[in-house]
């Protein structure tokens, strides 16, 4: 049902395009200038970042990466957006593809988030897959001439592992 492919060089505009509309920037923390040279020079520079475009029946709906990895203390984060506004209702499944291969795969033990409080959308599926909240950085990200409360959660492997989605497993390149 869903891939995930390593972002690569020739999907860069496609993921600026995604990045720049105001559905997917509106809860990101950092904006984009529609800079296809920008693109490339930040696509550059995370080498060592893992971001994949996440596919459905072979259509690129998204983007989902991790971030603040501690190999050593078996921890990350991450973040994720639908782009396709059609394909928006596969959020929360899609996650549980990427927490298999997270804890199954990768062996990470701990995974985080940061949520800005007013996308209650994605902190109910957050919840319902096991996190927990950390707590609140308050008037943490200036954007659309106002401050906006960030939450932090996380979920560990030993919560993950009893739930019902165990079997689902994808293709991560």
């Amino acid at each position: 049902m869903f891939e995930f492919k390593r972002l690569r060089r020739e999907d860069l505009a496609m993921v600026l395009k995604w990045r720049t509309s105001q559905s997917v920037s509106r809860y990101m923390i950092s904006d984009m200038v529609p800079d296809l040279d920008a693109q490339v020079r930040w696509y550059n520079s995370t080498s060592n970042i893992p971001y994949w475009i996440i596919k459905s029946d072979d259509v690129p709906i998204g983007v989902i990466n991790l971030s603040d990895t501690h190999k050593m203390h078996k921890k990350t984060s991450f973040g994720y957006y639908i782009a396709e506004e059609e394909y928006r209702k596969l959020g929360g499944m899609i996650l549980t593809y990427f927490y298999n291969f997270v804890f199954d795969t990768l062996g990470f033990n701990k995974i985080a988030a940061e949520v800005f409080c007013d996308n209650s959308d994605v902190i109910k599926i957050h919840e319902a897959h096991g996190y927990r909240k950390v707590g609140i950085k308050a008037d943490d990200v200036w954007k659309y001439d106002r401050y906006h409360d960030i939450m932090i959660l996380e979920l560990f492997k030993k919560t993950w592992i009893k739930k019902p989605f165990r079997n689902l497993t994808a293709t991560f390149e």
